[in-house]
C-alpha cells in the first residue's frame, strides 16, 4: 500500500516537504537530508528544521541543531541541511533521530500561516546511522593445515575479519577426524596426537592468533 497527496494547488507560497520520509548514512559521516518547495514559490518562505533523538543521542551519536531555511521568491531550488554524525568506536548497531519541518512562515506576514498549509508529508523524516564498527568475525587462516608425523606442534592459526574493535575471545578444540578417505585413515587423540581446547584471546586491533 501507498498514500497519494493532493496539495493544493492554489496555494502560492508552495509547500515544503523532505524529499524522502528516511535517509540513511554510515557512523561518522554527513547525512543530508533535503526540503523541497512544491506547488507554488510567491514570497519569501521560512521554515524551521530541527533534530530530536530516536535511538541516537544528540552529543554522543550526532549533533543536533535547530536551523532556520529560506526560500527566496520564485524560487523552487531543493535546500539541504547536513547532520554530523560522531564516531565513537563502539559497536552499538544502527541508530536512528527525526529530522522535523516545523514553525513555518511567509516573511513580512507573520505566523498568519499555519504549518497545515504550508507543511506536506513528509515533514518529519527518520535518519538512520548505520554502525561501521563490528567485533569481527573469526575463521581459521586455512581450510587445510599438513604436519609431519613427530615433527612436533602444529600450528593452527584464526583470523578475525570485518572489524576488530575491542576484545574478544573464541574458544577452540580437537577432535577426532571422521569420514577419512583412504589411503587416509581417522587421526585418534592420545594415540596420533595430543588432544588439547581452550581460548584465544584477541586483543582490540588484533586481526590473527595462533
Amino acid at each position: 500500500n501507498t498514500v497519494v497527496q493532493i496539495l493544493d494547488a492554489n496555494f502560492l507560497p508552495g509547500h515544503l516537504v523532505f524529499s524522502s520520509p528516511t535517509y540513511s548514512t554510515l557512523k561518522g559521516a554527513p547525512a543530508t537530508v533535503t526540503v523541497e518547495r512544491l506547488g507554488g514559490a510567491q514570497g519569501v518562505l521560512n521554515v524551521s528544521v530541527g533534530t530530536s533523538d530516536i535511538t541516537a543521542s544528540n552529543g554522543i551519536n550526532y549533533v543536533g541543531f535547530t536551523n532556520l531555511l529560506t526560500f527566496p521568491n520564485g524560487s523552487v531550488v531543493p535546500q539541504t541541511v547536513t547532520i554530523p554524525t560522531l564516531q565513537d568506536n563502539l559497536v552499538e548497531g544502527a541508530r536512528t533521530l527525526n529530522v522535523s519541518l516545523f514553525n513555518a512562515a511567509i516573511q513580512g506576514v507573520g505566523n498568519v500561516i499555519s504549518n497545515s498549509e504550508v507543511l506536506a508529508m513528509p515533514s518529519n523524516a527518520v535518519v538512520t546511522i548505520q554502525d561501521v564498527n563490528s567485533y569481527g568475525t573469526f575463521s581459521f587462516s586455512a581450510s587445510n593445515y599438513n604436519v609431519l608425523q613427530n615433527a612436533g606442534q602444529a600450528v593452527i592459526t584464526v583470523v578475525r575479519t570485518s572489524g576488530t574493535e575491542g576484545a574478544a575471545t573464541v574458544s577452540y578444540a580437537t577432535y577426532n577426524g571422521t569420514n577419512a578417505q583412504a589411503p587416509y585413515q581417522p587421526a585418534l587423540g592420545g594415540t596420533n596426537y595430543g588432544l588439547t581446547n581452550g581460548v584465544l584471546y584477541f586483543a582490540a586491533g588484533v586481526s590473527s592468533e595462533s
